[in-house]
């Protein structure tokens, strides 16, 4: 964890990538969601993490992650 606050999760750690492949796979079958945002939502929901983000696709779920909303 940095000192701000932020973690950032390795993606080419495998223990992470295949801890996140079901869930995204699920995610990506229920939301319009391209496999990269899916598996963005998969993480964070993963690690109860915060999805930090301007784009509007990630409306669709709202309801089962947090979403910080940057401004353009």
């Amino acid at each position: 964890m940095k000192p701000d606050g932020v973690f950032i999760l390795d993606s080419y750690d495998p223990m992470v990538y295949l801890s996140a492949k079901s869930v995204c796979e699920r995610i990506q079958a229920n939301y319009a969601l391209s496999y990269a945002d899916a598996f963005i939502v998969a993480l964070a929901q993963e690690e109860n993490g915060i999805i930090l983000t301007g784009d509007p696709e990630f409306q669709s779920v709202t309801e089962i992650v947090h979403i910080e909303w940057l401004n353009p």
